[in-house]
């Protein structure tokens, strides 16, 4: 239905082939999913919640099913069975566990603990990285960082190469996003930049695309 509308590398993301897994892993065993509702496609997978009104009984000994009859109480939200909500609260602290001078930068690393009463529920580890900062004869690397992901030593599997248009933070701002860093040259010198730079999600959108391209299939 789609094939003469999207672009060929679209609709090769989004073929059956990335759903089946799901679906296979839904009828194992080993899976207690049940009476869920979920959303997929392209490697993506999101579930979804709903709400469940109280309904109607449309069926009658010897009679005809009647649906519209009763459709009005069978849409009925107002007495709708709701997901139930987990609530508590977290405390967050946060710790300036290191700074590193990068020569035009300094980049702070972060850590913060998340505690549900004294329970350490969450650690979290983030950098900042202040433009126009450094310089200041300060180490460049550190002991503190934690790696999520081993780097892996040697040459890169794929190299690719890419052009962007001048026009691409323009078009990417059309998402909502409407921050003048990417846009005005004269508010980014504010932040240190020479000139306005591309969105983080807009590079990694290209990041993203390249690795499909070159491992993906």
């Amino acid at each position: 239905m789609t094939q003469s509308v999207l672009p060929e590398d679209l609709l090769e993301a989004l073929k059956p082939d990335y759903v089946i897994p799901l679906v296979l892993w839904f009828c194992h065993e080993s899976s207690e999913e049940n009476a869920g509702l979920s959303e997929v496609g392209a490697g993506w997978i999101g579930k979804l919640q709903w709400e469940q009104t109280l309904g109607a009984i449309v069926r009658q000994r010897n009679q005809p099913m009647t649906p519209e009859t009763s459709w009005a109480k069978i849409c009925d939200f107002d007495n709708a069975a709701k997901p139930q909500r987990v609530q508590g609260k977290l405390k967050c602290e946060a710790v300036v566990a290191d700074v590193l001078d990068k020569g035009c930068s300094l980049v702070l690393l972060v850590d913060v603990c998340s505690y549900s009463g004294e329970e350490l529920t969450c650690y979290n580890q983030f950098s900042a990285c202040l433009v126009g900062s450094g310089v200041l004869g300060r180490k460049q690397t550190t002991d503190k960082a934690r790696v999520a992901i081993a780097i892996p030593n040697g040459l890169p599997d794929a190299t690719l190469t890419d052009t962007i248009s001048l026009n691409q933070a323009a078009l990417y701002c059309l998402s909502g996003d409407w921050n003048p860093l990417h846009l005005d040259p004269n508010f980014a010198s504010l932040a240190g930049f020479d000139k306005s730079i591309l969105y983080g999600l807009c590079t990694f959108g290209f990041s993203a695309r390249h690795v499909l391209t070159a491992v993906g299939r």
